[in-house]
């Protein structure tokens, strides 16, 4: 009797001391518990996702599956702040790697709009450059044009035929100061920029009497007087009036004549030397 009584005391001391079961005495289970179901608000389905389940959260969690009583300083002091942890540093790596993605997606944008804004700059640098170079064209081709149709208008006015039998010799309106107008050019100019019901010239000696009718100006239908003199191989202007306008200098014709032919012939320098 005596020894069935110490059996059954060894047994229920030992079981105490090595089992957690529902057969423990209340006494043995008292400052134990289980682990929580959740740590640091994961799971353990959800550390095991973050990469938190090793060391004290995979005991944790071991001792989850199993319903494991666990001593309450043991989790207290030791499984849970240390698990709590792992998280923490878990968590801290993974923002950290999502920070350092972040900034990367953000540089790999910013690289992106840089090489986008270059290109579209180029891209309109390009076009300006082409659109420079059309509107060049143009305008060469439009001044070709011009130049042409002015040569054409200098070739057939109708200059040429009334005063066929003229030399067409230099003009100068400063003596010994031939320019590179020929009286003819000149004459042709100031046809092509006034139109005239035609001319009457008499040639005497060395003396030329011009009178061009009806030269169409803006204030109307006037003659326009003009007389040369032969000075060796060019002709020296010696008398220009305009209508009413009398030049009667020499510089005063230089300066009313250039005026007459500006716009038929634009651009030509010394046209009547100086």
């Amino acid at each position: 009797m005596v020894r069935g009584f110490l059996l059954i005391s060894v047994l229920l001391s030992g079981g105490c001391t090595l089992l957690q079961s529902p057969m423990e005495s209340t006494a043995s289970l008292l400052g134990r518990e289980r682990p929580p179901e959740m740590v640091s608000g994961l799971d353990y389905a959800s550390m095991d996702k973050l990469g938190a389940l090793r060391d004290e959260c995979a005991r944790l969690a071991e001792f989850h599956q199993r319903r494991d009583l666990v001593r309450r300083d043991l989790l207290e002091q030791r499984l849970l702040p240390e698990c709590r942890q792992i998280i923490h540093t878990e968590q801290q790596r993974i923002h950290a790697e999502y920070e350092k993605a972040a900034l990367a997606a953000r540089q790999r944008r910013e690289l992106q709009r840089v090489q986008q804004r270059r290109k579209e700059q180029a891209r309109r640098r390009e076009q300006a450059a082409e659109q420079a170079q059309r509107e060049e064209e143009r305008a060469a081709l439009l001044e070709r044009e011009t130049r042409e149709l002015r040569q054409e208008r200098l070739d057939n006015a109708r200059v040429h035929e009334a005063l066929a039998q003229i030399p067409a010799r230099p003009v100068a309106q400063f003596a010994g100061q031939p320019g590179n107008a020929t009286l003819h050019y000149f004459l042709a100019c100031l046809e092509i920029t006034y139109p005239n019901g035609g001319y009457r010239a008499e040639h005497t000696g060395r003396e030329l009497t011009l009178e061009i009718q009806d030269v169409q100006m803006p204030r109307g239908d006037v003659p326009v007087e003009m007389n040369f003199r032969e000075q060796g191989e060019y002709w020296l202007m010696t008398h220009l009036k305009v209508a009413d306008i009398e030049a009667r200098t020499a510089e005063d014709r230089f300066v009313l004549s250039q005026n007459l032919v500006v716009e038929g012939c634009p651009g030509e320098e010394d046209l009547f030397g100086r």
